[in-house]
């Protein structure tokens, strides 16, 4: 079996689960690893994916971010309609470039050059 998730909550499940069984143990990773491009793949795929919104917003956090996603929680709006026009459309650039880079497309060399992080 294997469990995954923030350490507050596996410890308690590995301790109740090391009660029953001999072969227990607990490990926890070291690499944060979360990256602006974990949301861009998701938005490669959908403009308007929540968890690509939410992990672009806690990399590169527009003003408000953190009132939008709480909002979002509740579901009183769409995480990415009501995010700045002017954010989205920051984002929008390399999203299309890791979509053809999925897709298997070549970047030109112009493509290439534009692709600074953070997108202006």
């Amino acid at each position: 079996m294997l469990v995954i998730g923030p350490l507050y909550y596996v410890r308690p499940i590995c301790e109740y689960l090391a009660e029953w069984f001999a072969n227990v143990r607990l490990l926890e990773s070291t690499k944060i690893g979360i990256t602006a491009l974990d949301g861009y793949r998701r938005l490669a795929r959908a403009f308007d994916s929540r968890l690509g919104w939410r992990i672009l917003l806690h990399v590169d956090p527009c003003d408000g971010a953190a009132d939008l996603i709480e909002r979002a929680l509740r579901a009183e709006v769409d995480l990415a309609a009501s995010l700045p026009e002017g954010y989205r459309e920051r984002h929008r650039g390399p999203a299309t470039l890791v979509e053809k880079l999925l897709d298997g497309h070549e970047l030109s060399a112009d493509e290439v050059a534009s692709s600074r992080w953070p997108p202006t």
